[in-house]
Order: C-alpha cells, then sequence, then structure tokens
C-alpha cells in the first residue's frame, strides 16, 4: 500500500492526525491523501495512479451525516476495489446501517481509530490485490407496439451474447 492508496476526508485535524499515526506505525508513509469535499473525493477517485485506485477511503461523517452518507451510497458502488471505511464520533444503530446501506467495508469510532484502523489495515494488507472484474451489461429491447419484433430481436441477441 502506498500513498495513492490511502483517502480521507475529513476537515477534522485529529482525524488526519490519527489515519497518519495509523499509517506510519504500519511503516507506510505517513502522510494520507486528504480530501476537503465529496466532490473532492471523487475527482481522486478517477485519477487512477498507475493504473490501479486506492485501495482505502476513510469519510468522517461528522460534519453532515445523512448527505455524507448519501453521497457516498453513489460513490461506492463506482469504485469497487476501493473499501470505504467511515468514521463517526458517534455510534448508534443507525448510522451503522446507513453505513452498511452506503456500502461500507467499516464504521470505526474516531476515539478508537488507531486500533480499529489498524485491523482493517491488517486484513486489507493481507489480502490480495483485485484483478479488474469486468461487470456485466444489460441490455433492454423495448417494443413500441405488438408485432413489432422486439421478441425476436431479444432472443436472438441473448442468443448471441
Amino acid at each position: 500500500m502506498t500513498f495513492a492508496d490511502v483517502l480521507l476526508l475529513t476537515q477534522d485535524e485529529q482525524t488526519v492526525a490519527a489515519v497518519r499515526s495509523v499509517l506510519k506505525s504500519r511503516a507506510l508513509p505517513d502522510t494520507a491523501g486528504v480530501c476537503d469535499s465529496i466532490m473532492d473525493l471523487r475527482t481522486r477517485l478517477s485519477r487512477k495512479a498507475a493504473g490501479a485506485q486506492p485501495r482505502l477511503a476513510v469519510i468522517d461523517i461528522d460534519e453532515a451525516p445523512e448527505r455524507m452518507l448519501a453521497d457516498l451510497g453513489k460513490i461506492t458502488a463506482a469504485y469497487p476495489h476501493t473499501w470505504f471505511v467511515v468514521a463517526s464520533r458517534d455510534f448508534d444503530k443507525q448510522r451503522l446501517l446507513r453505513a452498511m446501506q452506503a456500502e461500507a467495508r467499516h464504521f470505526v469510532q474516531k476515539k478508537s481509530m488507531a486500533t480499529e484502523l489498524d485491523q482493517v489495515l491488517e486484513h486489507l494488507l493481507t489480502q490480495q490485490p483485485h484483478t479488474t472484474a469486468r461487470l456485466g451489461v444489460i441490455l433492454s429491447v423495448f417494443s413500441c407496439s405488438g408485432g413489432c419484433g422486439a421478441t425476436t430481436v431479444a432472443v436472438n441477441l441473448a442468443n448471441e451474447l
């Protein structure tokens, strides 16, 4: 894991320091790519450094939890090879459920970030990097009216694919 493999979305300096401390304790670069907004996170995720996406993104949701989790849900599907970890000062069942619905891999409390994030990194580092998998494609065939040949097109297309 290198510098480009870890992104951090937060405006809290203590969270930045905690993540950097965990990375340093694992002999990884002591800096992480710090994003200050969802748009900045999307931009950095879309850039591919040496053909690989970042493997870990830590998202601090304390600023606006519902909005951040809703935005995260839109991002996680587009980057399946990146692990998203939600960090928050507060822990409750509703936040955990919303983080799971947004497809976050882990939820860590800020007060125990050092130990919890260290365990996440341990798990991530022991796994082999994913190979690029091709996602499925959905093709739809619509008919304007009966007898226009949509079923014939759909059956023949399925047969060819």
